[in-house]
């Protein structure tokens, strides 16, 4: 298992199958709470995207589980993007998040997403 901390907000593990973000607890009040809405956050976006014809459902991670406050929420893990977004590919992704840096995006099934769209 890895374990990403340079999140301000989450923490994430990253297990064979599933990423499993947590509100950072190591920061301020704040941030947690933040983190907590993130998660939360994701998990309404999916699930609204996915019960609709919204083609942004195909550009996101599948969030597959948050629990009651956002304390964890379980996404499938994704190939790491290791080179820096195209312009087209950024232009298609700002419907998605405004954060467009290479490290909140990477594959599920051999498609580019965006692993961080809170």
């Amino acid at each position: 298992m890895i374990v990403k901390t340079n999140g301000i907000t989450r923490i994430v593990f990253l297990t064979n199958k599933y990423a499993i973000k947590i509100p950072n607890p190591f920061n301020n009040h704040v941030n947690f709470l933040s983190g907590c809405y993130a998660n939360w956050k994701e998990r309404m976006y999916y699930k609204s995207w996915k019960q609709s014809e919204y083609y942004l459902k195909d550009l996101v991670v599948p969030t597959l589980y948050c629990s009651l406050f956002g304390l964890v929420s379980i996404q499938y893990k994704c190939e790491q993007l290791e080179r820096e977004l195209e312009e087209d590919e950024e232009n298609t992704f700002l419907n998605v998040t405004e954060d467009i840096k290479s490290e909140n995006f990477g594959y599920y099934n051999k498609v580019l997403v965006c692993l961080d769209y809170a």
